[in-house]
């Protein structure tokens, strides 16, 4: 029981440490389809429990940050959730569309439009190269070490500032300035050999 306890004492404290980049991230990837029965809070709450219940998974590679642990199950979570809220039969969320929208919420909303209008435009060629381009991406990504994966997705992907990159990471600013500049030549190299990406 002690160690249950400080086991989720210890979560709570470090998760409340996490919550501001946690919630960014919620926010960028909750659908928006989800939005009208979730708000990114409800997500952290979702996130939060699962974590408590999965301490193994936190014992597992401690090498490995504990806020990339955390983003893991968040990911996770909103893959949940979107599985079950999106795809499920009964009480489907996109029979939840408002029939009329007001002034304001038609404004709020009509940027949503024209994203998918784009989309639905675009050539299959234009999609199939994005497509091919992000997943060569995420292939060379992988073969970089785990140092620079950490600090590129910290940088790129969630938003985070040298400061909270440094946070994260347990080193300082300098150190991890330096590890940005080198993880971000070595991804351009490995992506410089496909002709695609010259510069």
């Amino acid at each position: 029981m002690p160690a249950s306890f400080d086991f989720a004492t210890q979560l709570e404290a470090a998760f409340k440490t996490f919550q501001p980049r946690l919630l960014r991230l919620a926010e960028r990837h909750l659908h928006p389809m989800l939005q009208q029965r979730f708000n990114v809070e409800d997500v952290l709450q979702e996130t939060l429990k699962a974590a408590l219940q999965r301490p193994q998974f936190f014992e597992q590679a401690p090498e490995v940050p504990l806020y990339f642990k955390l983003r893991q199950l968040l990911i996770q979570t909103l893959a949940d959730l979107e599985r079950q809220h999106l795809k499920a039969q009964k009480r489907d969320v996109y029979r939840e569309i408002p029939i009329a929208l007001g002034d304001d919420e038609t404004a709020a909303h009509s940027h949503i439009s024209e994203q998918s209008l784009v989309a639905e435009i675009s050539s299959p060629f234009t999609k199939v190269a994005r497509h091919d381009r992000h997943a060569l991406l995420k292939r060379v990504l992988a073969t970089l070490p785990a140092p620079d994966r950490q600090i590129l997705i910290l940088r790129h992907f969630d938003n985070c500032s040298n400061a909270e990159c440094a946070t994260i990471l347990s080193i300082s600013e300098k150190a991890a300035s330096l590890r940005y500049v080198r993880a971000l030549t070595k991804l351009q190299e490995r992506l410089e050999r496909f002709t695609e990406f010259h510069l």
